[in-house]
């Protein structure tokens, strides 16, 4: 996305003119990364890297992706902007609907998880070799 749209003349206009934007390297910032990507996973029902996020001015989650094609960031913007300026209190709204409904991964979902986690470490194990008593 560096090279494709940030470095994009249009969309670094759009984004230094109407966004503060924040790139945040989730190596050297574990704990903002883990924010936010429960944030999206929240949101969206999934999360990734690479995360895009849009926050209010008082770094409330509203928005929410991973990778977006440049035409496709170049429509999320346009469409924020327009958002923002027309209707804030429906961001908010939305906020507000996002943070009152259950977490979007179900429990069902984690063991489901756990089972395939399961069921590929243990074709790893080696019955012949392995000892009981260390």
């Amino acid at each position: 996305m560096h090279r494709e749209s940030f470095q994009d003349p249009e969309v670094a206009s759009i984004l230094n003119t109407y966004y503060v934007p924040v790139k945040v390297d989730r190596e050297e910032m574990p704990d903002v990364d883990e924010i936010y990507i429960a944030a999206a996973i929240a949101i969206t029902g999934s999360g990734g890297w690479l995360l895009t996020v849009f926050l209010t001015q008082d770094l409330r989650t509203f928005y929410a992706g991973t990778y977006f094609p440049r035409e496709r960031l170049l429509e999320i913007l346009s469409i924020v902007k327009d958002l923002w300026g027309r209707d804030r209190e429906k961001i908010y709204r939305a906020i507000e609907e996002y943070l009152s409904k259950p977490p979007a991964i179900a429990a069902h979902s984690f063991e489901r998880v756990f089972e395939k986690a399961y069921t590929e470490l243990a074709s790893y194990f080696d019955s012949v070799f392995w000892a009981s008593d260390p």
